[in-house]
């Protein structure tokens, strides 16, 4: 008996030694690469404003659908020629006197049918003569401009005039101020007279570019196809969620050439001084814009507009969450630079270890299989990632290999990159589809689009990724599952934020994983 002992713990040790060993040299080193984690802002302090402004907003709630449209303008160089623009925008008595001299000898019934009529005629807020007409529609205002020998102002002359030649992100200047809309009813901010915020007007003098009501423009100068849609530009006049951010020279938006609002006004632009209009006697008073290059849109180094404009539905979503938390002190993180291949698989499914149980979560059930679906034929296709294995499985890989799965704000900040893309390889998804291998599980890389700029493949499409990240789904315990694969590749699905809650236990042919390594 007294030797028994000894024995049986040699003999333990001697096998415990043996399997070791055998998951030393059997486990195959996984390719990684360093990568920066968090969306890190600009240090130009216009753009930095618009950005911390579009993830204030976000974090306390959804960005409202229009906003995301407005923010949707790139910068982009244009070409105009030098034109004139009214310093205020045609008051309501301007315009119901050329309703008059152009429509007098309709009947009453006529003059009220018609599509030209302002339907602020006799309101009892925007009506007022003196304040900005309103209630227009887009053929009533260019109606208006060509009887004054203009016409309406493109988006883009509307956009220059109010940014300059510096690119001011306001009329006013680079800092937000909400003295144009000092009233919480938007009809009485919509009704103000022209010149009354005298801290909203351009340093040449126009007025109301972003207050007051908003105004018709042209739409684009130099649209590539015919415009079912013509633009309005400027802040609505209604209390809403982010001016800040409805308020900038660039944050316009197409709309039906139809409508007719109390909010919605105009003003006329012209290709020769403005002459003499006959049912007022008046020249209208208007300021010179000189021709030249410009840039419009949004400053190119902001980050999240273009973002926050492509972001799909995503639950439990803050910005926050991806942001570099210390802008003194890098952030990276070592990822494998491609998902889990079937053959780095095995060799995991080979360790003794393994089937010990020496790398199972501790809350992992009894009797839980590591063999993925099909796993005989997956094992014919050795370098295709390895898919239809449930988290269980993903986690214990990770822990055999001496990394982790990432969380789900990891798997975004990989995905977003520092400079806030929509997808991993950039902001356009046209990238991706002019390449048909999207529709089929592929060998890593193949897809020549679906890189980060650091060279992470996949993380759009392929196979979806596993996180450690839980979280509830309909009373039962999740795990986040990122990104798009080779059975759903869309726009939504491809998005560098896109994920969904799937249960713990679940299989697919269509889910993977990666590993992250502190």
């Amino acid at each position: 008996m007294s030797w028994r002992l000894p024995l049986s713990l040699l003999i333990a040790v001697l096998v415990l030694s043996g399997a070791i060993t055998l998951h030393i040299y059997g486990r195959q080193d996984v390719a990684t690469i360093s990568s920066p984690v968090g969306i890190r802002f600009s240090t130009s302090s216009s753009a930095r404003a618009i950005d911390e402004e579009i993830s204030r907003l976000q974090s306390r709630g959804r960005i409202p659908k229009e906003l995301k449209v407005r923010l949707n303008h790139p910068p982009r160089a244009i070409e105009i020629n030098g034109f004139y623009l009214d310093t205020c925008e045609v008051s309501q008595l301007r315009y119901e006197q050329f309703f008059d001299y152009q429509y007098g000898i309709l009947s009453d019934e006529e003059k009220k049918n018609s599509p030209y009529r302002s339907a602020s005629t006799g309101h009892r807020v925007a009506g007022r003569l003196d304040s900005a007409a309103s209630g227009v529609s887009f053929a009533a205002a260019q109606n208006y401009c060509q009887a004054s020998g203009g016409r309406l102002p493109f988006a883009e002359e509307l956009e220059i005039a109010a940014s300059g030649a510096e690119g001011r992100l306001y009329p006013w200047g680079n800092e937000f101020t909400d003295h144009p809309w000092p009233y919480k009813d938007a009809g009485r901010n919509a009704a103000q007279l022209c010149g009354a915020q005298t801290s909203a007007a351009t340093p040449s003098g126009i007025f109301d570019l972003a207050s007051n009501v908003m105004e018709w423009g042209q739409g684009y100068l130099k649209a590539q196809t015919r415009q079912e849609a013509v633009s309005a530009h400027g802040a609505p006049p209604t209390g809403v969620r982010g001016r800040e951010l409805f308020a900038l020279n660039s944050a316009w938006l197409l709309v039906k050439p139809e409508i007719q609002s109390h909010h919605l006004g105009f003003r006329c632009a012209y290709d020769e001084p403005p002459r003499i209009q006959i049912w007022s006697f008046n020249i209208p008073d208007a300021i010179y814009i000189p021709g030249g290059n410009y840039i419009v849109g949004l400053p190119a180094d902001a980050r999240l507009p273009r973002f926050i404009a492509n972001l799909p539905d995503v639950s439990q979503f803050s910005i926050e969450n991806l942001l570099v938390t210390d802008v003194d002190k890098p952030q990276t993180i070592d990822v494998s630079k491609c998902e889990i291949s079937r053959e780095e698989y095995a060799k995991f499914l080979r360790d003794p270890l393994v089937n010990m149980g020496l790398f199972g979560n501790d809350n992992e059930p009894k009797d839980v299989s590591y063999e993925p679906l099909d796993w005989e034929t997956q094992k014919k296709d050795p370098v295709l990632p390895v898919t239809g294995v449930n988290w269980w499985s993903a986690d214990a890989y990770a822990r055999w290999v001496g990394g982790r799965l990432p969380t789900v704000d990891e798997w975004r900040q990989l995905a977003t990159g520092e400079a806030a893309t929509s997808y991993p390889w950039g902001n356009d998804f046209q990238e991706a589809l002019d390449d048909h291998s999207a529709v089929s599980l592929e060998i890593c890389g193949v897809r020549e689009f679906d890189h980060t700029p650091l060279g992470i493949s996949d993380l759009g499409g392929n196979v979806s990724e596993w996180t450690k990240s839980v979280s509830a789904d309909r009373g039962r315990l999740a795990m986040w599952v990122q990104g798009g694969n080779w059975r759903m590749f869309t726009p939504e699905t491809a998005s560098s934020l896109f994920g969904r809650l799937i249960p713990l236990n679940h299989r697919s042919e269509s889910i993977g994983f990666r590993v992250v390594f502190d």
